[in-house]
């Protein structure tokens, strides 16, 4: 009976670090996924920067709330 229980515990023990190995494997997928998706948008925010001719965007806020008042 002890072997047995010796067994089932050493069989979950395995499987939490299975798990535990597969959760942290998904986590850097996802980090990777989020870091390539926020390199695109900075690129773009860097492409869009380089062409802005007009007032930045803190002046256009600016200046509508004080047309607002």
């Amino acid at each position: 009976m002890r072997g047995t229980m010796e067994n089932r515990l050493e069989n979950l023990i395995h499987e939490l670090k299975e798990l535990k190995k597969d959760l942290i494997l998904q986590k850097a997928g996802n980090l990777k996924i989020v870091r390539g998706k926020a390199g695109k948008w900075q690129a773009l925010a860097d492409r869009v920067s380089a062409q802005w001719d007009g007032v930045s965007a803190v002046e256009e806020v600016s200046r509508q709330r004080e047309k607002d008042r």
